[in-house]
C-alpha cells in the first residue's frame, strides 16, 4: 500500500473531507490531493495529517506498523508536529532523510518527495531539520558511510562544528567539518575552510572555492546491521 492508499483510507475511516484535512495542517487542498493521487509522494506534515486523521504517525509515513493508535498511544501525540512521551521530558519529531542533492535544496524542496522519515528528540533544534545518510569516505574514521546525521537547516555555524555547506558551482551538498579562520588583510573579508577528517583530502578554503553553509550536524547515528 502506497502512502496515497494509506492517506485516502485514513481520510475515509476518520469521515474527513480533503478540504477538512488541508485546512487543518494549513496545506492547500490541491496539495493535499497530489498526495492522495500519487503525483506527490510524500510530505513534511506527516505527523500534524496523521494525527488529524488518528492514525499512527510511522505508519502512515512507511507503511510500517500498525495504522491504529493504542489508547496510550492516543494519549502521546499533541499538534504541532510533536509526539510527547509519557513519563518523559523528551517530546519526538520526524525528520525526513535526505540525499545530498535534496539537502542542497531542502529549503526550496517543501512539502516534496521524502520516503522515509525518523525520529529525533532535541528541543533544541528546530522544525527546519533533516537527516542526512553519510556517503564517500572524506569524514572516516569517525562518520562512515551509510551513516546517519541529523541537520539543523537553521542553526547558525561555529568552528568547529560539523556542517554541511554547498558548494557553488555543484548541485550537491558536502558534509566537513567548519573551521574559520580569520581575517585576510588582502582581501579584506573574514574566511574559514571545510576540513576533512580523512588527511587524503585537502581543505576546501573560501578565498578559493566558493560556498555556503545550509546545515549543522546536531546527532549521529550508526546501524550496526544492514
Amino acid at each position: 500500500m502506497e502512502l496515497k492508499d494509506r492517506l485516502k483510507l485514513s481520510r475515509k475511516n476518520a469521515g474527513f473531507t480533503q478540504i477538512q484535512v488541508s485546512e487543518a495542517v494549513k496545506m492547500t487542498q490541491a496539495t493535499y490531493s497530489q498526495l492522495e493521487r500519487g503525483i506527490v509522494k510524500s510530505t513534511s506534515k506527516i505527523v500534524e495529517i496523521a494525527q488529524i486523521l488518528n492514525v499512527n504517525p510511522n505508519w502512515l509515513a512507511t507503511g510500517e506498523g500498525e495504522m491504529s493508535l493504542s489508547v496510550i498511544d492516543k494519549e502521546k501525540y499533541a499538534l504541532g508536529n510533536v509526539e510527547a512521551v509519557p513519563n518523559s521530558k523528551l517530546s519526538v519529531r520526524y525528520a525526513p532523510v535526505l540525499n545530498y542533492v535534496q539537502a542542497g535544496k531542502f529549503t526550496d524542496i517543501g512539502d516534496n518527495d521524502y520516503d522515509e522519515y525518523l525520529p529525533y528528540t532535541d528541543d533544541k533544534i528546530s522544525d527546519n531539520a533533516y537527516w542526512l545518510i553519510v556517503k564517500g569516505d572524506s569524514m572516516t574514521p569517525d562518520f562512515q558511510e551509510g551513516d546517519y546525521l541529523l541537520i539543523d537547516a537553521k542553526r547558525q555555524a561555529q568552528s568547529g562544528d560539523y556542517v554541511i555547506a554547498m558548494m557553488s558551482d555543484d548541485n550537491e551538498a558536502t558534509f566537513k567539518r567548519y573551521k574559520h579562520c580569520g581575517f585576510d588583510e588582502k582581501l579584506n573579508r573574514e574566511y574559514c575552510q571545510l576540513v576533512a577528517l580523512n588527511d587524503f583530502y585537502s581543505p576546501i578554503d573560501s578565498r578559493h572555492t566558493h560556498f555556503s553553509v545550509i546545515g549543522v550536524v546536531m546527532e549521529h547515528k550508526r546501524k550496526l546491521k544492514k
